[in-house]
C-alpha cells in the first residue's frame, strides 16, 4: 500500500470523528430550548444539502478530478464549528451552518469513495471499500466518545473548539492526497453518456430506508437515552465501531463473495434489529441492551454500506463510477434526511420508541422489494445479452 493510502485512512478517521460527534449537537440544541421538530429540521437541512451536492458531482469529478472536490468538501464540512459558540438559539444560523456542512459531507464522501474505487483491483472493490471504511468507523466511535467526555467535563464551548481544530487537521491531510482520476483516453467508450437511474433502482430502494434508520439514530439516540437517564452515547458508538470493524477486517472478503440478495437481506435485517432494540430501551433501559443494538448496527452497517457501494461500482462503467457512487450516497443521505425529519415529528407526537420502531419496519419492508427488483433487472439484462 502507498503512503497516500494511509494518509487517506487518517483523513477519513478525523473526518468521521468530527462528523459523528454531531450526534451531541442535539443535546446542545435541547439545552437552548429547541423542540424535537426543530431538531428534525436541522438534521433535514444537513441531509438535503448532502443530496443536492451530488447534482452533477459525477460529471465534475470526471472533468476536474477527485482531489479538488475532496479538499473543498472537507473544508465545508469541518470549518463551520468555529462559529458554533456564537450561534446559541439562533435557529436560522444553525440551519445555514448545517446546510454548508451537508454540502461538504456529500462532496467529501463521494470524492473519497471514488478515490478508493480508483485505486482498488476490480475483483476486490467491496473488500477495499470495507477496509477503508474501518478508519471511518473508528472515527465514528472515537469522536462521540472523546467529545462527549470534553462536553461533560468542560462544556460545549470547549468541545466546539476541539471540533474545529480536529477538522482543520483533517482538511490539511486531505490537501496532501494525490489525484487518481482515470485518464479519458484509457476509458472504454460508453454506450450511453448518462447514468441511468433505472439500472440501479434496487439499490436506491433499499438505500433510502437504510439511511432512514441511520438518520433516526444520529438525530435522536442522545436525547432518547437522556430521558432514560442513560447518557451512554459514547458506549453505543464504541460498540457499533467494534462490531463493524470486526466485520470488515475478518469478514471483508465475504462482501465480494456473497450474493447481493443474501448480503442485503441479512445485513438489512440487522439494521432493523438495531432500531427495534433501541426502541425497546423504554421497557428495559440497560447498557446491555444498548450494546446489543450497537452490535446489530455494526454488523448490519459493516456489510450493507460497502456491499451496496461496491455493487453499484461493479454495475457502472468506469467513466460513470463517480456518478454511480453519487447516486448511492445521495439515496442514503435522502434516507437520513427523511429519517431525521419524519422521526422528529413522530417522536414529538408519539414518543421516541415509536420513531425507532417505525424505522425498523420501513427497513424490513424494503428488503423483499430489493430482491424482487434486482432479480427482475438481472433477468432483463440476461435476455438482452443473449
Amino acid at each position: 500500500m502507498t503512503r497516500a493510502w494511509y494518509i487517506a485512512h487518517l483523513t477519513n478517521f478525523l473526518s468521521m470523528c468530527c462528523h459523528m460527534s454531531a450526534t451531541l449537537l442535539s443535546l446542545y440544541w435541547k439545552e437552548n430550548g429547541f423542540e424535537d421538530w426543530e431538531i428534525g429540521w436541522m438534521a433535514a437541512s444537513f441531509s438535503s444539502a448532502a443530496i443536492l451536492s451530488r447534482w452533477g458531482l459525477g460529471k465534475g469529478m470526471e472533468r476536474w478530478g477527485r482531489r479538488p472536490f475532496l479538499v473543498a468538501g472537507a473544508a465545508m464540512l469541518h470549518f463551520p464549528p468555529l462559529a458554533y459558540p456564537f450561534m446559541g438559539d439562533r435557529f436560522e444560523l444553525w440551519i445555514l451552518a448545517r446546510l454548508i456542512q451537508g454540502f461538504g459531507l456529500g462532496i467529501y464522501i463521494t470524492a473519497i469513495l471514488t478515490w478508493v474505487a480508483d485505486i482498488s483491483p476490480p475483483e476486490k472493490i467491496g473488500q477495499m471499500q470495507g477496509v477503508f471504511g474501518v478508519s471511518g468507523l473508528l472515527g465514528a466511535a472515537a469522536g462521540p466518545f472523546a467529545f462527549e467526555k470534553i462536553y461533560l467535563n468542560f462544556g460545549f464551548q470547549h468541545m466546539f473548539h476541539w471540533l474545529f481544530a480536529t477538522g482543520v487537521a483533517c482538511w490539511m491531510l486531505a490537501c496532501t492526497l494525490p489525484e487518481t482520476r482515470v485518464k479519458q483516453d484509457e476509458l472504454p467508450q460508453s454506450v450511453s453518456p448518462e447514468l441511468r437511474v433505472g439500472d440501479h433502482l434496487a439499490t436506491v430502494v433499499v438505500s433510502i430506508p437504510f439511511g432512514w434508520v441511520v438518520g433516526t439514530i444520529i438525530s435522536f439516540i442522545a436525547p432518547f437515552t437522556k430521558t432514560l437517564h442513560m447518557e451512554k452515547v459514547g458506549l453505543y458508538f464504541s460498540g457499533f465501531a467494534v462490531a463493524s470493524v470486526a466485520v470488515r477486517v475478518f469478514a471483508g472478503p465475504l462482501i465480494d463473495k456473497l450474493s447481493i440478495n443474501s448480503l442485503v437481506v441479512g445485513s438489512g435485517s440487522m439494521m432493523a434489529g438495531c432500531s427495534l432494540a433501541i426502541g425497546s430501551l423504554v421497557y428495559a433501559p440497560s447498557p446491555g441492551l444498548l450494546l446489543l443494538a450497537a452490535t446489530f448496527n455494526g454488523i448490519g452497517h459493516g456489510f450493507l454500506f460497502p456491499g451496496l457501494s461496491s455493487y453499484i461500482v461493479k454495475r457502472s462503467e468506469p467513466r460513470k463510477r463517480g456518478a454511480g457512487l453519487a447516486l448511492f450516497t445521495a439515496s442514503f443521505d435522502g434516507g437520513i434526511l427523511l429519517g431525521g425529519l419524519c422521526s422528529g415529528y413522530i417522536s414529538q407526537g408519539y414518543g421516541y420508541p415509536t420513531a425507532f420502531i417505525a424505522s425498523a419496519l420501513l427497513m424490513l419492508c424494503s428488503l423483499p422489494a430489493f430482491v424482487v427488483i434486482n432479480r427482475r433487472k438481472l433477468a432483463q439484462e440476461s435476455q438482452v445479452n443473449r
